[in-house]
This record gives structure tokens, C-alpha cells and sequence, in this order.
């Protein structure tokens, strides 16, 4: 006799999952001519990820020049050609910044040092730790050279500012807290003006216009002055040709000469030519970029390629006994640079990456306030005695400055990075300009 069996019997021998895909036309198509394959085992992907290295404070100094350099945008043509900005100084703004946010900003900052974050707030406090031993260093090193680091927080007057970003800031950087009014815009210029002068010695006097607006809420700013100097046997050339590009020649000023006890390194990427001051504490480091024309030539993008493991080969460069040099003048450095602008830049990117709309300003959780601006004023000069003494000696290696090219430099005791640069025009090096006038308001 024929059984059947009850429909709501076999039912509730089906997961309710089940029936859900008997009841898919697709499910039943994809099931038409499998019967007689052998099952296959389910492939399991298994991935690690390793947390990335931790730098030393040194390394985080050396990539955020070109980190920065990366994130950094303008419009100005001469900011085109060439880009300088301080490594040590911008770590003391951002750490600023990171000791006054939270959340999403903190980790934004972090991720900008390259500081490891699965390590934790007590290893970025070590950071601002060998920042400040760094800075401690260099300005009690008097008999040297000449180094002087000074910030300053300028603030509305009615803002009720944290007390662990008040501790944090005097106690690292021993940063001046200024309240402000900002509604009186020619009092606050005068007394913004009157803090640079002091603290640049009279070598920038003058913040940037348009920077004070009765909108303003806080400023950071960041005074640095250092001065050293070469002896070595070296003459002024004025006019020499420099070549921007491979058809676009002009004229500038060279140090030609021949120089000891540099440090001389080459390879298929670049040639690097280290000199030492006169006291062998402060070194600069000039890399030529070597290759086709295209590299040669487009420093820029050469220059955001290097990263800390550079650092390691120019450290193992060999000394030798006589370089002759042709190096563009391009001291004394007068620069004002505002951070919060690559800042934004920077932030701005991780936004798209989560179709978040841009930023346009930088919160400070800890001091309730909305930042300004983060600027750097930097005066850097290198004193070069000239001399019209002929060197008998026969130089081992000839190094020519006359294309583009990378400079930075650094504080050989601490591997403080003072100075970063990429220079495609040395002629339109920004020169100081201390003793004029701010315009009436």
C-alpha cells in the first residue's frame, strides 16, 4: 500500500533557513548538476596583522618632513618650488594639540606622528617626554651654537581652559598661556607682534595679516631661532647658473670651495653629502636626487618617498678628506608656516575614506576652544667664514649643488631633525625681513 507522507511532517523536519532557500528559484539552479561532485572542504582564510614597528622620536622627526610635505597643498608658486619647514617644531605643536583633544582627534594626530596607537596613551607620553629632553639639550648647549625654542597659547579671555591641558602644556614645553581679546583686533596683533619679536630676537616681527579675526578663538605659536657656524676654505660666487629644470636655467649665489671631515654616501637613488659645523654638533645634509631627468628634477615627489630607513644608510656614509662643493646660499631661512593647514589636509583624507564631508576646523576638546591657526616662525641661519686661501690639498669627491635638492638638519647628539626641506629654486628662498613696519589696521 502506497504511504504518504503528512506535508507539515516534512515541515518540521526543515530549519526554517532551509526552507527559505527551497523557496529560491536561484538556489534550486545552483543545485542542478552537483549530485554526483564530491563535496569540497570549506576554505578557511586565516590573516594576522602585526601591529606596525615603533619608531624612535628621532625616526617620527625624520618622516614628518616629509609626511607634511605630503598633506601640504598651495596655490602659492613659490611655495611650489620650494618647502621648508621644521620637524622638531611642527612634533612640539602637534604634541600641543594631542595633550588638548580626544577621540577621533587624538587618534588623527597620533596616526599623522606615526606614533604606535596599540601601545597606548603612556607611550605618547614618553614621546613628549624625549621632546623635551631633545629641546633641553639643545638650548642649554650654549658654547656651541646658538638655539632658543619658545611656544605661546593665545587664547579669548572668556574660555575656561582645562587643567590637565594647562599642566601638560607648561610642564613639557613651558609654553606661554596669553588671554586675549580678540575683538580688539589692533591690541591683539600689537601684542601677538610684541611676543614673536621677543622671542625670534627682533629676526621676525610680524605675525601673518588676516590671521586675528574677532571670529578667532586660540593660537598656537612656535618661536625657534638657532645659529651655527663653518670654517671652512669657501668663496661667494654670485650668478652661477642653476638648472630647475632640465631647459630652465637661473641665476643664484654659491659657496664654492673645498670642505673636510664631510661624510659622503652615493648609491642608484640618491647622493648625500653630510657637513658638520664647526663644532661637529649640527650637521647638514644635502641629497641629490640621482637617476633619469623626470627624478632628477621633480624633488618634490622624490622627497615624500624618503622615510627613516634613509636614515639608517646617510648614518653609515663614510668620511672623507676633502670634498670639493658648489652649494647654493640659501642661508639665513626666515619662515612662517602654519601647521593647521596640512593638519586639515591630512584629516580631510581620512574623512573621504568614510565619505565624511571636509573639515574646515580643528577642535580642542580639553581648552573648548576651535583653532585658529598653528603656526612656526623659524629663523635658522649657518655663519659661513669666506676665505681666499687655495686648498693645495687634491679633493677626493666633487659634490655640485645646481639642481633641485633635498636639505635637512640635524642636532647630532639628540637626532633632533631642526630643519626639512626640498629646494627647486634657491632664489626664491624666503630671506628675513625684521625691522618693518605692520601697516596701520
Amino acid at each position: 500500500m502506497k504511504t504518504t507522507v503528512p506535508f507539515c511532517l516534512f515541515l518540521g523536519l526543515v530549519r526554517s533557513q532551509d526552507i527559505l532557500q527551497l523557496a529560491n528559484p536561484l538556489w534550486w539552479i545552483g543545485r542542478m548538476g552537483t549530485a554526483d561532485k564530491i563535496p569540497q572542504q570549506p576554505i578557511i582564510i586565516t590573516t594576522t596583522t602585526e601591529p606596525p614597528p615603533v619608531l624612535t622620536t628621532a625616526e617620527i622627526l625624520f618622516d614628518l618632513g616629509p609626511v607634511l610635505q605630503t598633506v601640504y597643498s598651495v596655490e602659492d608658486p613659490v611655495a611650489k618650488s620650494n618647502y621648508i619647514v621644521s620637524p622638531l617644531s611642527s612634533a612640539i605643536l602637534l604634541s600641543n594639540m594631542l595633550v588638548a583633544t580626544t577621540s577621533m582627534h587624538y587618534n588623527f594626530i597620533v596616526g599623522l606622528l606615526k606614533l604606535p596607537k596599540h601601545l597606548g596613551k603612556k607611550y605618547h607620553m614618553n614621546f613628549l617626554i624625549d621632546l623635551h629632553d631633545m629641546i633641553h639639550t639643545m638650548v642649554n648647549d650654549v658654547d656651541n651654537f646658538k638655539c632658543s625654542m619658545k611656544g605661546a597659547f593665545f587664547f579669548k579671555n572668556e574660555a575656561d581652559l582645562a587643567d590637565h591641558f594647562l599642566a601638560s602644556t607648561i610642564r613639557f614645553f613651558q609654553t606661554d598661556i596669553v588671554g586675549s581679546d580678540f575683538t580688539d583686533i589692533e591690541k591683539s596683533y600689537l601684542n601677538a607682534d610684541h611676543w614673536l619679536s621677543r622671542y625670534t630676537a627682533d629676526h621676525i616681527t610680524r605675525v601673518p595679516e588676516g590671521s586675528i579675526t574677532p571670529l578667532t578663538e586660540c593660537l598656537m605659536y612656535q618661536a625657534t631661532v638657532f645659529e651655527t657656524s663653518w670654517q671652512f676654505q669657501l668663496r661667494k660666487r654670485p650668478r652661477r647658473e642653476f638648472d630647475v629644470k632640465p631647459f630652465k636655467k637661473i641665476k643664484t649665489t654659491f659657496y664654492e670651495g673645498v670642505i673636510h671631515n664631510a661624510f659622503y654616501v652615493t648609491n642608484a637613488k640618491y647622493t648625500v653629502l653630510a657637513i658638520p659645523d664647526l663644532n661637529t654638533k649640527v650637521w647638514l645634509h644635502i641629497i641629490l636626487p640621482e637617476g633619469d631627468d623626470w627624478i632628477k628634477y621633480e624633488v618634490r615627489t622624490f622627497s615624500e618617498k624618503l622615510n627613516h630607513n634613509d636614515l639608517n644608510v646617510i648614518d653609515h656614509a663614510q668620511p672623507v678628506n676633502g670634498v670639493k662643493v658648489k652649494i647654493p646660499d640659501i642661508f639665513p631661512i626666515s619662515l612662517t608656516f602654519d601647521l593647521l593647514k596640512p593638519v586639515l589636509n591630512y584629516k580631510n583624507t581620512e574623512n573621504l575614506q568614510y565619505s565624511l564631508p571636509p573639515s574646515t576646523e580643528f577642535r580642542l576638546d580639553e581648552a573648548g576652544l576651535n583653532l585658529s591657526g598653528a603656526y612656526q616662525f623659524l629663523y635658522f641661519n649657518i655663519n659661513v667664514t669666506e676665505s681666499k686661501e687655495a686648498n693645495k690639498q687634491k679633493p677626493e669627491k666633487t659634490f655640485e649643488v645646481d639642481r633641485p635638492f633635498v636639505f635637512f638638519l640635524r642636532h647630532k647628539e639628540t637626532n633632533a631633525m631642526l630643519l626639512w626641506g626640498s629646494i627647486s629654486d634657491p632664489s626664491q628662498v624666503e630671506k628675513p625681513t625684521s625691522g618693518q613696519k605692520k601697516p596701520d589696521k
